[in-house]
């Protein structure tokens, strides 16, 4: 980001930024991964690792990150995005490695649709290698 900074591609970014009133203990605090100042417009970004990896036998599939009501997944992230005001235009980037088959991605989105809302994925996965998916997320 100091690089995007200094290249004059951004102009600004926060990481942990703060939404709602700052101080220990306030109540209507929410935190973000980072805010991002591009063409004058901020942007709020989440991030997540989504490790589907079975080399080390975790049971973690694709579907693990999508499940309503998940503390660790994507719905969390989705929603608390939902949840902040529009002006500042919510994305999340998951990093999916290695990258899903293009038949289980189609599989994934059609199945957690009800979880995903009103999402969209804005990266195609034919664009990547085998090994990582970098999925953008922007919300309708």
């Amino acid at each position: 980001m100091d690089w995007l900074r200094r290249e004059h591609r951004i102009e600004s970014f926060e990481r942990e930024f703060t939404l709602g009133d700052k101080g220990w203990g306030k109540k209507n605090q929410r935190k973000v991964d980072f805010r991002v100042q591009i063409q004058g417009k901020h942007y709020l970004c989440e991030l997540k690792a989504v490790c589907t990896s079975q080399a080390y036998g975790t049971g973690r599939d694709i579907d693990f990150y999508f499940r309503p009501h998940s503390k660790v997944g994507l719905w969390k992230d989705f929603r608390k995005l939902e949840s902040l005001p529009r002006e500042e235009s919510p994305w999340i980037v998951s990093f999916i490695y290695p990258a899903p088959t293009r038949e289980r991605w189609n599989q994934t989105l059609l199945k957690w649709q009800e979880s995903i809302g009103e999402w969209k994925c804005v990266t195609s996965l034919q664009d990547y290698p085998d090994w990582l998916f970098v999925a953008c997320w922007k919300l309708r």
